[in-house]
């Protein structure tokens, strides 16, 4: 009798021992688990943090950048027309034409408007990728001069419709004159409207000037001009 109770304490303790293990292996995998969220959480937290700091350096550089060029737009300005500027307007309120962007706008102490615009690579539209960006100075109503600002385009091929002889064929031209169609780029037949001569053997980056000076007059004319 006593034998029996033994064997059925000692089985008793036997089971006992068995489920403790058990319960440390379920408490393990629970803890492991929890660790892994963890783990997965901290790394979720620093992707994000990691992708607002990214976000916000790209802000700071593109802020500069852009007073970088300003800057240079205004220095350039200030070479070519020693007037002085009086007031810059907002061409963030002015579409895009054809791909053409206006890149900045500024009126001058004497009144004249002049304007930044590049004409972006196009079907028939630049020759290279980085367009072509000039000045445009509008006074009284008429293009007082087309300046090159930037351009990329071929050496002795493109260049030459960036060049003063070429460009000066706008120089006294009325805005009026300047054929500015809604759609679609083409020159006007039209004897009324003013069609600038293209430089033989570029054609793309002929229309790229042009397609600026378009972009440039259409939007003197957005302020009631």
């Amino acid at each position: 009798m006593v034998n029996l109770l033994t064997e059925e304490k000692e089985t008793s303790g036997e089971t006992t021992n068995v489920s403790e293990p058990r319960k440390q292996n379920r408490s393990l995998k629970r803890d492991g688990q929890g660790k892994k969220m963890n783990e997965s959480l901290k790394m979720i937290i620093v992707l994000g943090l990691l992708a607002l700091i990214a976000s916000a350096m790209l802000a700071v550089v593109n802020y500069y950048t852009k007073i970088d060029e300003n800057q240079q737009i205004k220095d350039e300005i200030d070479a070519v027309y020693p007037s002085g500027i009086r007031d810059e307007v907002d061409v963030s309120s002015i579409s895009d034409y054809m791909g053409a962007e206006i890149k900045a706008y500024f009126i001058a102490e004497d009144g004249a408007n002049i304007i930044v615009a590049k004409a972006n690579k196009a079907d028939k539209v630049c020759y290279n990728a980085a367009g072509i960006t000039i000045i445009v100075i509008i006074k009284e109503g008429k293009i007082d001069r087309v300046l090159s600002f930037s351009h990329s385009e071929t050496p002795g091929l493109g260049e030459k419709a960036l060049r003063e002889d070429y460009l000066d064929q706008y120089n006294g031209i009325n805005t009026d004159l300047i054929f500015i169609p809604e759609g679609e780029f083409i020159s006007s037949s039209e004897d009324s409207y003013f069609n600038p001569s293209l430089v033989s053997g570029a054609t793309y980056s002929s229309n790229g000037v042009s397609l600026a000076v378009k972009a440039a007059v259409r939007a003197y004319r957005s302020r009631g001009n």
